[in-house]
């Protein structure tokens, strides 16, 4: 069973539920947002997606389930499962082990490229990507890598991916987005985003399909790495 953590309901799993289920998994969607409660334990779980959404990790006394996830992040990582963070979801893996997440320089919100690191181009989540990826960013908050852990790739902005122990992987852009869920995201912040939504969508169309290309393998590798 593949547990998906929802902070949000406009922030779900898009290509993420699509590849794992064509493969036989069951998805578990936990809506904490909505007043939904993690599993209790970690029996029957094969990997654990935390996804993204607008609050902070810092706003727990507005967002109350943000502490909880916290802990169940903690107790996932350290009992060896699989585990892949995604934007909000990277920066709770951070606080959980002792880093701190803060305002980046800037708002990334858009399509961006990231290099990956030494490691990172060795990592086998990485395998067969190249150094450069252009990817899908919409965020304004940056993390520092946890103690023991292993940065795999940046933008000039900041981190976006790092490695905690063999399975667990922290990625600050959104590898899960469908070019519909994109559309959704700019429908929803149109007052905010009006400036950038025309590049955005101009650029969607130019490049999401070799997107999807890469995330399929991304996914593949992290079966593998699940498998392994």
């Amino acid at each position: 069973m593949i547990l998906v953590i929802k902070n949000i309901k406009i922030e779900g799993p898009g290509m993420i539920e699509s590849f794992f289920a064509s493969r036989g998994y069951i998805i578990k969607t936990v809506e904490l947002g909505e007043g939904e409660k993690l599993p209790e334990n970690l029996l029957g779980i094969n990997a654990v997606f935390i996804m993204g959404g607008p609050m902070n990790v810092y706003e727990t006394e507005k967002y109350g389930f943000l502490s909880e996830e916290g802990y169940f992040i903690t107790e996932a990582v350290r009992a060896g499962l699989p585990v892949m963070g995604i934007c909000l979801g990277a920066q709770l893996m951070a606080k959980a082990f002792g880093a701190k997440v803060s305002k980046a320089a800037e708002k990334e919100i858009g399509w961006h490229k990231i290099s990956l690191s030494a490691a990172g181009e060795t990592d086998p989540l990485f395998n067969g990507l190249g150094r450069e990826l252009e990817v899908f960013q919409w965020h304004g908050d940056k993390f520092e890598v946890p103690e023991g852990g292993v940065l795999l790739g940046s933008s000039p902005v900041c981190g976006q991916a790092f490695r905690l122990g063999k399975k667990a992987y922290a990625l600050q852009f959104h590898i899960e987005v469908t070019s519909e869920i994109i559309n959704c995201w700019l429908k929803d912040t149109a007052e905010t985003t009006k400036e950038k939504a025309a590049a955005i969508e101009k650029d969607t169309g130019r490049l999401f399909e070799g997107y999807k290309d890469r995330a399929d393998k991304i996914f593949l590798n992290f079966l593998d790495i699940m498998n392994s």
